[in-house]
């Protein structure tokens, strides 16, 4: 899998399609197709067959090092590559059919751009003021997309990596073992609930008090296997509870623990100056600690936050028709006050310690890292 996929563990895909074949043998003839929504609305368009790269990722037949779709994993599951639609090249169109051109009014042969996996439409939607971002996506699981340029070579174990839809080199989809679900307990356990009476509460309690008492730190991996007991779930963690210890610091370890987690896995991205700055969207992002915690962790970095970040999907993937419209408005994050900057670096320190001390062992958890000698 690192030598095909680039990464340390198999595509669930595979797993996917092998319970269909069990379940749903029928399904499997030279007749049918297996696509994702976004081939299917592009075939009933234009009557062309098309996948984006992060789609062959999910059917697990991705050839990450050479940009193809590989007959051997699927040889796995015993499919051809017939059942599955060709790659989309780079940033091609396919032209309207008359028919369904008649029915929406429109001019039969306009080009129709597409299909994009989210990912790649959102980091094309995020350079606005930035031309290599670290594009943060803040949603259930915490996800950063970065272009690798090609005098680089990095990776980690739980990467996903697509053509640069900017230039050269490649597109990083790195996933973090940490987001919103995290989030979501301590909301729910700490605060009170998920209701938007919750949030505002939570963002009063980080206004009055952003980081949590020093030695206080929570490891935020609530949804991986348990490192003690494999065969529990769950591996978050807090170190550093005392008899003083009160909901609300737990709550700022959390908040703190994500944000130092997603610290640790770009740092190399930061230090080699693979970006030029950080964009945030993505439920998190609609807040006002997590922008600002940001905002001075990855500091001296600009961080944005795009001010229309439901449309940025949408945007990126009309990169193909027209580049001027792809960008969305980004707003500059303002930091934390320039008091808990040192207080801050502690609390980082002290994640890095414990994180190295409860989970140093474990390839999982392996930051993405840049070979020296590629520089």
């Amino acid at each position: 899998w690192r030598r095909i996929a680039l990464r340390d563990i198999p595509p669930a895909g595979l797993g996917r399609l092998l319970w269909l074949r069990e379940t749903r043998g029928g399904l499997f003839h030279s007749g049918n197709l297996h696509c994702g929504i976004g081939e299917y609305v592009l075939h009933r368009l234009t009557g062309v067959w098309r996948q984006d790269a992060g789609h062959a990722i999910q059917i697990g037949g991705y050839d990450a090092a050479k940009g193809t779709v590989a007959q051997g994993p699927l040889d796995l599951v015993g499919l051809p590559l017939s059942f599955f639609a060709p790659l989309r090249v780079g940033h091609e169109t396919s032209p309207l059919s008359s028919s369904v051109a008649s029915r929406l009014g429109l001019g039969a042969g306009i080009p129709v751009a597409g299909p994009y996996i989210d990912q790649e439409a959102g980091f094309l939607a995020s350079m606005d003021k930035l031309t290599r971002p670290l594009q943060c996506s803040l949603g259930t699981a915490w996800v950063g997309n970065f272009a690798l340029p090609s005098r680089l070579r990095g990776g980690s174990p739980y990467q996903l990596v697509l053509p640069n839809p900017a230039g050269e080199g490649r597109l990083v989809v790195q996933p973090l073992l940490s987001g919103n679900a995290a989030w979501d307990w301590a909301l729910a356990s700490l605060i009170g609930g998920k209701s938007a009476r919750a949030l505002d509460r939570a963002e009063k309690i980080l206004a009055e008090q952003p980081l949590p008492p020093r030695g206080l730190t929570a490891i935020p991996w609530h949804g991986q296997p348990n490192p003690v007991s494999v065969e529990a779930f769950g591996a978050g963690a807090v170190l550093g509870m005392s008899a003083t210890t009160s909901r609300e610091d737990l709550a700022r370890a959390v908040a703190a623990g994500m944000v130092c987690e997603l610290k640790r896995v770009f740092e190399a991205v930061v230090r080699h100056k693979v970006c030029d700055g950080v964009v945030l969207c993505g439920g998190a992002s609609k807040g006002v600690h997590f922008p600002r915690l940001i905002a001075m962790a990855f500091s001296p970095l600009p961080v944005f936050r795009l001010a229309d970040e439901d449309y940025a999907a949408a945007r990126g993937a009309l990169y193909g028709l027209r580049k001027d419209v792809v960008c969305g408005k980004v707003v500059a994050c303002k930091p934390l006050a320039k008091r808990w900057a040192s207080p801050f670096e502690s609390c980082y320190d002290d994640y890095i310690r414990a994180f190295d001390r409860v989970y140093g062992n474990i390839p999982a958890g392996n930051a993405f890292f840049i070979d020296k000698e590629s520089r």
